[in-house]
Protein backbone atom coordinates (compact mmCIF):
# COMPACT_ATOMS: atom_id res chain seq x y z
CA UNK A 1 0.00 0.00 0.00
CA UNK A 2 1.57 3.50 -1.46
CA UNK A 3 0.70 6.67 0.80
CA UNK A 4 0.84 8.43 -1.88
CA UNK A 5 -1.86 7.86 -4.97
CA UNK A 6 -0.85 9.01 -8.31
CA UNK A 7 -1.84 11.83 -10.35
CA UNK A 8 -2.53 14.39 -7.38
CA UNK A 9 -1.09 18.05 -7.93
CA UNK A 10 1.36 18.50 -5.63
CA UNK A 11 2.31 22.33 -5.88
CA UNK A 12 6.03 22.01 -6.49
CA UNK A 13 6.93 20.38 -3.38
CA UNK A 14 5.51 17.04 -1.84
CA UNK A 15 7.00 15.80 1.64
CA UNK A 16 5.47 14.08 4.61
CA UNK A 17 6.59 14.93 8.38
CA UNK A 18 7.82 11.67 8.36
CA UNK A 19 10.32 11.77 5.14
CA UNK A 20 11.28 15.20 6.59
CA UNK A 21 12.23 13.39 9.83
CA UNK A 22 14.00 10.70 8.27
CA UNK A 23 16.01 12.65 6.42
CA UNK A 24 16.76 14.63 8.88
CA UNK A 25 17.60 12.01 11.61
CA UNK A 26 19.83 10.53 8.20
CA UNK A 27 21.91 13.66 7.82
CA UNK A 28 22.78 14.11 11.78
CA UNK A 29 23.68 10.53 12.25
CA UNK A 30 25.72 10.08 8.74
CA UNK A 31 27.26 13.27 9.36
CA UNK A 32 29.10 11.90 12.60
CA UNK A 33 29.37 8.69 10.89
CA UNK A 34 30.79 9.67 7.46
CA UNK A 35 32.28 12.58 7.54
CA UNK A 36 36.30 11.25 7.97
CA UNK A 37 36.30 10.24 4.46
CA UNK A 38 36.99 11.87 0.78
CA UNK A 39 33.04 12.66 -1.12
CA UNK A 40 33.38 9.24 -2.81
CA UNK A 41 33.72 6.97 0.32
CA UNK A 42 31.09 9.37 1.98
CA UNK A 43 28.71 8.92 -1.25
CA UNK A 44 29.28 5.22 -0.56
CA UNK A 45 28.41 5.77 3.30
CA UNK A 46 25.36 7.67 2.50
CA UNK A 47 24.12 5.00 -0.07
CA UNK A 48 24.72 2.18 2.21
CA UNK A 49 22.58 3.39 4.50
CA UNK A 50 19.70 2.97 2.27
CA UNK A 51 20.25 -0.79 2.13
CA UNK A 52 16.81 -1.79 4.04
CA UNK A 53 14.77 0.65 2.35
CA UNK A 54 12.13 -0.68 0.39
CA UNK A 55 12.02 -0.60 -3.68
CA UNK A 56 9.32 0.71 -5.26
CA UNK A 57 9.19 1.87 -8.72
CA UNK A 58 7.63 4.93 -9.99
CA UNK A 59 8.44 7.17 -7.15
CA UNK A 60 8.16 10.46 -9.02
CA UNK A 61 5.46 9.64 -10.76
CA UNK A 62 2.81 10.73 -8.28
CA UNK A 63 2.08 14.47 -9.33
CA UNK A 64 0.57 15.54 -12.24
CA UNK A 65 3.56 18.59 -12.31
CA UNK A 66 6.87 18.91 -12.22
CA UNK A 67 7.48 18.55 -8.26
CA UNK A 68 10.25 18.35 -5.86
CA UNK A 69 9.17 14.92 -4.02
CA UNK A 70 10.97 13.16 -1.28
CA UNK A 71 10.31 9.84 -0.37
CA UNK A 72 12.66 8.59 2.14
CA UNK A 73 10.35 5.43 3.16
CA UNK A 74 10.70 4.07 -0.67
CA UNK A 75 13.32 4.59 -3.32
CA UNK A 76 13.33 3.68 -7.05
CA UNK A 77 16.89 3.71 -8.68
CA UNK A 78 17.11 7.12 -9.78
CA UNK A 79 15.42 8.36 -6.45
CA UNK A 80 18.40 6.87 -5.06
CA UNK A 81 21.14 8.07 -6.51
CA UNK A 82 19.31 11.27 -6.27
CA UNK A 83 19.04 11.08 -2.48
CA UNK A 84 22.38 9.37 -1.61
CA UNK A 85 24.37 12.11 -3.53
CA UNK A 86 21.88 15.36 -2.30
CA UNK A 87 22.68 14.02 1.57
CA UNK A 88 26.24 13.87 0.62
CA UNK A 89 26.08 17.34 -0.59
CA UNK A 90 24.69 18.36 2.65
CA UNK A 91 27.27 16.88 4.50
CA UNK A 92 29.94 18.54 2.76
CA UNK A 93 28.41 21.57 3.09
CA UNK A 94 28.17 21.47 6.81
CA UNK A 95 24.79 22.98 6.55
CA UNK A 96 22.90 20.03 8.21
CA UNK A 97 19.73 21.58 7.62
CA UNK A 98 16.37 19.51 5.85
CA UNK A 99 16.17 22.84 3.61
CA UNK A 100 19.81 22.73 2.07
CA UNK A 101 18.97 19.02 1.82
CA UNK A 102 15.70 19.92 -0.46
CA UNK A 103 18.10 22.41 -1.91
CA UNK A 104 20.65 19.82 -3.12
CA UNK A 105 18.50 17.48 -4.47
CA UNK A 106 16.74 20.38 -6.49
CA UNK A 107 20.10 21.04 -8.23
Amino acid sequence: ISFYSSGQDCYKSFCTPTDSLVISQKIISLDSNCTNFDLNKTLKCVALSFIDTPYKSGTLEICTSESLIINARELDCLTFVENSIAITKTIASGNLTFENYKNQLRK
